[in-house]
């Protein structure tokens, strides 16, 4: 308690010891110029403040300058999908007319024949599954996306193809 009224007492002593000061001509310019510079320092924090709203803003602004542009991509992208996509499922149907032609002649053969072939018709009948899918699972975003999904789906399309065109009824 005694240490707490001590600094108590310096405080209000230097406090009144400061303002006594503050009257001597001298002293008010000190105190003055110590405002000014206090001011100027503020100043010049909140200005650079500005500078870097200044430079989001700008930022910004160059963003939403490019942003039509990305906009086009990916309405370029979104047409392209769409496009590629009725291709394909117009040559996945081509491809699943030809197994369904494959299985009615498979169901005319000997039970034997039939056993040993049925298998092929459901691995493919499982990949046109999964292709199909692929290609309405996908969500047309970014273009480089795009390039690689097309390039790697229509190379899984022709391969799904030459596996259909290879089928044929072994004994």
């Amino acid at each position: 308690m005694k240490g707490s009224l001590l600094r108590l007492y310096c405080a209000f002593k230097f406090q009144v010891a400061f303002y006594a000061d503050i009257n001597k001509p001298f002293m008010k310019n000190k105190v003055f110029l110590a405002t000014v510079v206090i001011i100027a320092i503020a100043a010049s924090t909140s200005q650079s403040q500005n500078t870097d709203q200044g430079v989001m803003a700008s930022r910004t602004s160059s963003v939403s300058f490019v942003a039509p542009e990305l906009r086009i991509e990916t309405k370029d992208s979104i047409a392209a999908y769409e496009l590629f996509r009725s291709e394909a499922h117009i040559r996945m149907a081509q491809y699943e007319k030809s197994i369904d032609e494959f299985s009615a002649r498979l169901a005319q053969e000997k039970p034997k024949v039939q056993n040993k072939n049925y298998p092929k018709v459901v691995a493919l009948e499982k990949k046109d599954a999964k292709l199909r899918i692929k290609i309405e699972s996908y969500k047309p975003e970014n273009g480089g996306e795009w390039i690689t999904f097309k390039n790697a789906t229509t190379a899984a399309i022709d391969t799904f193809g030459e596996e259909v065109a290879r089928l044929k009824i072994k004994d």
